[in-house]
């Protein structure tokens, strides 16, 4: 039977197209400036001739130009945000950054800069990580992009690793002045704005599904359904006792862990030390 086409199959075709950006006037801005630049010359008339010229051949420049090239043309401001409900769940609040701009390690900075590291040589590396590790997964201009919401989260959770292990080596030291500071900072992760903007209301609740099996048989399965930062009510419990053990185990909880040169005090919560070191969470 022939399948009638309705308003909803438009409705969701419509949604999923890809948005195609026509190249804006400050695209050609930038390359007009490059082509100045290059060619030496500011007299007004040729500009004008010139200017026309690539203006009428800009999106075929634009989009045909790769490598390091590109990057010098492009920023990493988009000026677009989510497109819709699903793009907003899957990739986060805010503006859609290319990774590939030539200006992305200063929009990373830039945009988290109010998230709070104990000092400014742990925020400077996790900036740096981030952008060579997006910058490298995406070196092509507008391939794709990561939204602010996402990276500013991606960062917090850093952020809070760091703080981790501030805990665990003032505790370790009886240093109360900086374990207190640490647990100060812990406490108040779940109200930064980098989390709130993803997760507002962390959460963790226990859900059950029906799941057919092969042979057709349907069993009831029982799991955890938990928010992107729902570990944190775990790791705040673990700063007010004094068990490095636990808090290791509260940040494996979030499913990724911290990195080593982030936890050199708490070597437990990096889940390669961990495993290879035979504990388990």
């Amino acid at each position: 039977m022939k399948t009638p086409w309705t308003e909803e199959h438009a409705r969701l075709v419509g949604a999923a197209a890809p948005v195609v950006e026509p190249a804006g006037d400050a695209d050609i801005d930038r390359v007009w400036n490059r082509i100045a630049d290059d060619i030496g010359d500011a007299r007004p008339r040729r500009r004008r001739r010139l200017r026309m010229a690539v203006g009428a051949g800009v999106v075929a420049a634009v989009v045909g130009v790769s490598g390091f090239a590109a990057a010098d043309i492009f920023s990493a401001h988009t000026g677009r945000g989510p497109s819709d409900a699903e793009d907003l769940l899957l990739g986060g609040p805010g503006e859609k950054l290319d990774p590939a701009g030539a200006d992305f390690a200063a929009a990373v900075s830039e945009e988290t800069d109010g998230i709070p590291f104990p000092s400014e040589a742990a925020r400077q590396r996790t900036v740096d990580f981030w952008t060579a590790d997006l910058t490298r997964d995406h070196p092509a201009p507008r391939t794709s992009a990561v939204s602010t919401g996402a990276l500013r989260a991606w960062m917090a959770s850093d952020a809070v690793c760091f703080w981790a292990n501030e805990w665990a080596a003032a505790t370790r030291h009886g240093d109360d002045s900086a374990r207190s500071e640490a647990v100060g900072m812990i406490d108040a992760a779940d109200t930064w704005p980098a989390v709130t903007d993803i997760d507002p209301h962390p959460y963790s609740r226990p859900q059950t599904q029906q799941v057919r099996g092969a042979d057709g048989s349907v069993h009831t399965e029982h799991y955890e359904d938990v928010s992107q930062f729902f570990y944190l009510a775990r790791v705040e419990r673990a700063a007010a006792g004094a068990d490095p053990d636990e808090m290791a185990r509260a940040l494996l909880a979030s499913g990724h862990g911290c990195w080593a040169h982030q936890v050199p005090d708490l070597p437990m919560a990096d889940p390669m030390y961990a495993e290879s070191h035979g504990w388990r969470p």
